[in-house]
This record gives structure tokens, sequence and C-alpha cells, in this order.
């Protein structure tokens, strides 16, 4: 699965059975290249951020949640880590070289 197929594809809460946001992005720790978590859209409050470890699924057709209560507002760690558009950014070799967009 390319990140870009992430995009936009509903949060849906297992517990409500409704949608509580839209993927809009997602944040990558460069380290160990593995993926610690999503900013979400389209959410009510401030609470925009679902972690890695909060998920249930992530399906063809949506990501689910057990309940609506694991999303938070966006941890401080996160900022360091690549945060800043991932999804539809540049994507670089280790010595600059430009692969592709993703």
């Amino acid at each position: 699965m390319n990140l870009s197929e992430l995009y936009e594809r509903p949060v849906l809460d297992l517990t409500t059975a409704t949608t509580v946001g839209k993927v809009s992005d997602v944040v990558l720790d460069p380290g160990t290249r593995r993926i610690v978590g999503f900013h979400l859209a389209g959410v009510k409050g401030s609470a925009s951020w679902l972690s890695w470890e909060a998920i249930n699924a992530l399906g063809a057709d949506a990501v689910t949640i057990d309940r609506s209560d694991v999303l938070t507002a966006p941890p401080e760690h996160s900022r360091g880590l690549h945060a800043d558009k991932v999804i539809g950014g540049r994507v670089l070799t280790d010595s600059g070289r430009e692969l592709r967009n993703i």
C-alpha cells in the first residue's frame, strides 16, 4: 500500500459505527522508518491525532478504531518527526536524490 492511498480514508469508530474524521497526513519516524500516527481532518474538537497503536485495523476502505476517545491532540514529539505533509511530498534517497512523490 502506498501512503497516498491513505489520504482522506475515513476513520470509523466501531463502538458507535460513525466516521470520526479522515486521514489528512501520516507522521513517520525516520529513525525506525515506521508510521507513528496520523493527523485527521474533519474531527470535532482539538483531538485530531490518531496514534498507530490506537488503530484497530487498516482496511481497504477505512481505518477502524475501537472508540473515539483514543483520539488526542497531536503530541509534542510529532513535531520532530516527518510531520509536514508526508502525503504528496517528495521522496529522497539518503544522498538527496529525488525518487518520486508519494
